[in-house]
């Protein structure tokens, strides 16, 4: 693929695999909100689709004749190379002076883009954030936005400010990122957070500690937001741990900030048992072979997580989804018990 910026702005990078589906619904959308912007030719849609057997490509090629005037690119890798590797690629592809991870399950929120180009026009920073619904089981709501912050707009500077908001909720479709040239010795630093399944919080933070303005832009609103259906997991939740671990092995972060890592809670044992509860419950689907494992470890680690503190209500509610007391006690009740252990295990999980 050849790099030609001609003045490109935003890029719009879509990460897709087997959801043709979803990511027609996502090309309508976007469509529909760039067709009468002024400055759409200033937009490219960078599509990198991880060797999709469904007819995602069909999808693409009927979407294309509606972005006439626009640069709209498409690359089908010959194997699936996983998430980062189709990041990376992506990032390193983009024309645009701004790159926009946009994953292939969310819908954006209208106006999304004209909000983002314009705010980016307007303030000029490293890389920018913005407020995720995604309800159940996290609860981020309108009413409840992912970012908490006092004005609707705000251009944060200092180091601790910017690298919590960077790792604390990781979600690739609300990360936009200042494209930089990256030289040999950045490929030699960053191909060591390949294939860990956030390589797109890795790259925030490592172009804004390279950036010369060093300036995260946060916008208080939801500007996209998840499927109901977005909990079908294809990997174990304890891959939600990784984002700190990430953070942590940063060497400039590991050597200055290492504190925030102590800061935010590190250990995602009571993950495990809050996915595997939700899939229970019907509110999430475990991919089978991933609940396989995880069910294996929950109930050789049985003992440890019924002592800790922090995984005894949870390890309670494992217990009593997966014994005969569930033939005792009417599942009507667990499903009325819902509303509220949600609320409980969700402060349990974002508050510690």
């Amino acid at each position: 693929m050849i790099n030609d910026t001609n003045n490109t702005f935003l890029s719009i990078c879509i990460l897709t695999f087997n959801r043709a589906e979803k990511l027609n619904n996502l090309l309508i959308n976007i469509r529909e909100q760039i067709k009468d912007f002024d400055n759409k030719n200033k937009i490219e849609i960078l599509i990198g689709d991880n060797c999709s057997t469904d007819n995602t490509g069909d999808i693409v090629n009927n979407n294309r004749i509606y972005f006439d005037g626009i640069k709209f690119n498409y690359h089908k890798h010959s194997t699936n190379t996983g998430a980062d590797r189709n990041t990376d690629f992506l990032y390193r592809n983009a024309c645009g002076k701004y790159v926009w991870f946009v994953a292939d399950n969310v819908i954006l929120k209208d106006d999304a883009i004209s909000i983002v180009y314009n705010l980016l026009l307007k303030h000029k920073p490293s890389c920018m954030l913005f407020s995720f619904i995604q309800e159940n089981p996290f609860t981020f709501t309108p009413e409840k936005p992912t970012f908490d912050i006092n004005e609707p707009v705000e251009l944060f500077t200092n180091y601790e400010q910017v690298i919590r908001a960077i790792i604390k909720w990781p979600k690739i479709s609300r990360y936009i990122i200042e494209k930089e040239s990256l030289n040999e010795q950045d490929d030699l630093i960053l191909n060591n957070y390949l294939n860990t399944g956030y390589y797109f919080l890795t790259i925030m933070l490592y172009i804004f500690l390279k950036s010369e303005k060093h300036s995260l832009l946060i916008h208080r609103e939801p500007l996209a937001m998840a499927y109901k259906d977005c909990y079908n997991l294809r990997y174990s939740p304890r891959v939600f741990g990784t984002p700190l671990k990430l953070a942590a092995s940063l060497p400039y972060i590991i050597n200055n900030y290492s504190y925030i890592i102590n800061d935010i809670r590190t250990d995602y044992d009571d993950a495990v048992l809050y996915y595997l509860i939700l899939d229970k419950w019907g509110k999430l689907k475990l991919d089978k072979s991933v609940k396989e494992e995880e069910y294996k470890w929950a109930y050789s680690n049985l003992k440890k997580l019924l002592i800790k503190k922090s995984t005894f209500p949870w390890a309670i509610l494992f217990i009593l989804l997966n014994s005969p007391f569930k033939r005792i006690l009417p599942w009507i009740i667990f499903r009325k018990l819902y509303p509220v252990v949600r609320i409980i295990l969700s402060y349990l999980k974002c508050d510690k």
